[in-house]
């Protein structure tokens, strides 16, 4: 447990959704609904076809995706994340970059944000209603990535509280313990799952494609399988040896695999669909 940390990503963004109580309450009266009947709302979006924001929804979304692939779920709480410490500077720095990049998609949609609501009232002509948009200070301040490292729960710091009746804390020690076995379990077998995803997509997408049934194979197919690979030491909370031999063969079966020779060599094709079938049945018999 001292080897780990646990973290909180912080990570909120504007959808610029709206409630609309007059659009709800005219499309209530035009199917006669009565105006008390919990039918639903109509959200409307108050800046349509604005690519400034849809770049740092984007944004906000993969960094919240990647985060994922350099922790692991801790326990019930599956926001709470957990990751070595031997990647802690890593992790931070890769955040840093990601934090400082944010900064310039915000200010794109700032320049724009005063234009974007001009053209809302051209486009939405009765829905629009200037009391929807916040002050740019007030929309700037909806963005943020902020990520928060603390030590993990330790049942020494409950054997020292003297207030607490000895067999209360006994209980708590023995919950937390439960519970910490619980959470490295339950990370072992999301590690082995995730590990399982795209190895066992390859194989599908390899023998669909033989078969006729998609017309295209994609650079992503093998990227994700090295992805994963990477990620999946990072997970590793527990350094199971079968999950970082896995991680190996992954590597091994997309090493110097290309869009192009998957798919100009049926033959190859054809192997490759084999050998990641094959590893997606070793992977999946780690999965109770």
């Amino acid at each position: 447990m001292s080897d780990l940390l646990m973290y909180t990503l912080y990570a909120p963004t504007w959808t610029a959704r709206k409630l609309d109580k007059k659009a709800t309450q005219q499309v209530k009266e035009a199917n006669g609904v009565k105006d008390g009947t919990d039918a639903g709302n109509f959200n409307k979006l108050i800046l349509p076809d604005c690519d400034e924001l849809k770049a740092i929804t984007s944004f906000i979304g993969a960094t919240r995706n990647e985060f994922y692939l350099h922790t692991a779920a801790w326990g019930e709480q599956r926001g709470n994340r957990v990751g070595k410490a031997e990647h802690h500077m890593d992790l931070m720095s890769w955040f840093g970059d990601r934090k400082a990049a944010l900064v310039p998609l915000v200010q794109a949609l700032g320049a724009v944000y005063p234009s974007k609501i001009a053209e809302a009232e051209y486009k939405m002509h009765g829905l629009f209603d200037i009391q929807d948009y916040p002050s740019w200070d007030v929309v700037e301040g909806k963005f943020a990535l902020d990520l928060f490292p603390q030590p993990m729960p330790n049942v020494n710091d409950i054997r020292d509280m003297g207030d607490i009746p000895n067999d209360q804390r006994l209980a708590i020690e023995a919950d937390m313990n439960a519970r910490k076995d619980a959470a490295f379990a339950q990370a072992v077998r999301d590690t082995f799952e995730q590990l399982l995803k795209p190895v066992a997509h390859m194989a599908k997408q390899l023998q669909a494609y033989d078969k006729g049934e998609v017309k295209k194979i994609y650079e992503s197919l093998t990227e994700n399988v090295r992805i994963m690979a990477e990620a999946a030491r990072r997970l590793n909370l527990t350094n199971d040896a079968d999950i970082e031999a896995l991680a190996t063969e992954c590597e091994a079966l997309v090493d110097g695999v290309t869009q192009k020779n998957l798919k100009d060599s049926d033959g190859f094709r054809v192997e490759k669909a084999k050998a990641a079938e094959k590893l997606a049945a070793r992977i999946a018999a780690f999965i109770p």
